[in-house]
């Protein structure tokens, strides 16, 4: 739940024709969302939904004629919850600061919302807080702007930049696997200061994020610290989303200018596999430079590893957004077969012998490569295949020794591989 602000508004305007009141409206789950107060009572409506078909968005209107409460009216409605709210954590600030008193204190910031308000309800009980921000090398100059408006930072850098790592491994992060957050994020930070030396840090996690985050307590610790010395805190676990922006909206913080363009979060701008479809619009309108650069890294992906075989996806679905999750289907469309077929100027009969080929010794699913070198050994025709392994035993050589065969085959041009 987020409001919804002018560049937003003027951009699903001309996407989409929507005539979206100004201050009034949020985006909830891609549901568009108005207030209104009733006998003291706040109502929501649905305005609407927007669609995402690959980069294209779509919006079914209900014709709503309400006139909406403004998001500075909601946040006035909701005053005592939020100086409530607001005292709570101030007080767990207080708290934790007097149990730790011997503790460095610092608050870790991503210079998004939940960071923002952290920073400053902390700052109303320590004012003098620094602050910890660890640069992914994926953030934006939005992002740094933020940072810049702040004195008293401190600044942790990766000793390799996400792009440079990234091309140095050829690694396409995932929601099944990523490692960008741990390598970038955690370890900076764990690499950068003294284990040795006793932490308080506060964070702007909230029970509501995630199921993994509902759990947490006031007290936290990261099980990839290795010190009991470090200590964290969530002064604000318990707000809700939409608590955060209303009291963003009373206390008139000056935030990252992101959120004005739609996103719901501002880490880790295109790569991060837990980005929404509509963010891929969004940055593809607002950031362009961000987002060709990583659909460049993607494109380059997917034909040099030939992801057709391994996702059973056309190059476009990989495109927009098929990345993020594995595979994209059980079988492989047509469509899927002949691109794969054509790029590799080989013929659809061929190609087909690619698709969800496993080895016929131990049952593992085959590569494209292991396909490849049986089709070269056997023929084309071959319906006996082997994984590298398993290949080597029959073969009686070692899997080096095929690997090798592999990269000679491609430098000679062969269009099996």
């Amino acid at each position: 739940m987020r409001p919804i602000f002018n560049p937003e508004r003027e951009f699903l305007q001309n996407e989409c024709g929507i005539p979206l009141p100004e201050n009034s409206c949020w985006m909830d789950r891609l549901q568009i969302i108005g207030y209104t107060i009733e006998q003291n009572k706040v109502h929501k409506h649905v305005l609407g939904k927007v669609t995402v078909n690959g980069m294209k968005i779509s919006y079914k209107s209900k014709n709503n004629e309400i006139k909406y409460l403004t998001h500075a009216d909601l946040a006035n409605h909701y005053d005592d919850r939020l100086s409530q709210l607001e005292s709570d954590s101030m007080n767990l600030t207080r708290d934790m600061s007097i149990k730790y008193a011997n503790h460095n204190v610092r608050i870790c910031s991503s210079e998004g919302k939940d960071s923002l308000v952290t920073k400053h309800i902390v700052r109303k009980v320590l004012p003098d807080t620094k602050v910890l921000f660890s640069n992914t090398s994926l953030d934006t100059a939005q992002t740094y702007k933020s940072i810049k408006s702040d004195a008293n930072y401190e600044i942790i850098n990766p000793s390799e930049g996400f792009y440079q790592w990234q091309a140095r491994y050829k690694y396409i992060p995932t929601k099944h696997h990523r490692a960008c957050c741990p390598i970038f994020k955690e370890n900076a930070m764990i690499t950068h200061l003294d284990k040795d030396t006793p932490y308080l840090f506060f964070f702007g996690m909230r029970n509501q994020e995630s199921a993994t985050r509902k759990d947490y307590m006031d007290e936290w610790q990261n099980q990839s610290w290795n010190t009991s010395l470090w200590v964290g805190v969530l002064p604000i676990r318990k707000w809700t989303e939409l608590d955060v922006w209303l009291y963003i909206i009373r206390e008139r913080l000056v935030f990252n200018e992101l959120y004005r363009y739609g996103y719901g979060r501002v880490g880790c701008i295109a790569a991060c596999p837990f980005r929404t479809p509509y963010e891929g619009v969004i940055d593809k309108n607002f950031l362009p430079t961000y987002w060709h650069r990583w659909q460049r890294i993607l494109h380059d992906d997917f034909m040099e590893n030939g992801k057709w075989v391994s996702l059973n996806c056309t190059l476009q679905e990989y495109l927009d957004g098929a990345w993020k999750a594995g595979v994209l289907r059980d079988d492989p469309t047509d469509e899927v077969i002949v691109e794969f077929a054509t790029y590799k100027g080989i013929d659809v009969a061929t190609a087909t012998k690619f698709f969800n080929q496993s080895c016929v010794a131990c049952g593992k699913k085959l590569k494209k490569d292991e396909s490849a070198l049986n089709m070269k050994y056997s023929g084309r025709n071959t319906t006996h295949k082997y994984c590298l392994k398993c290949l080597a035993e029959e073969l009686k050589c070692k899997t080096s020794k095929l690997k090798q065969d592999i990269k000679d085959f491609k430098q000679q041009g062969c269009a099996l591989f």
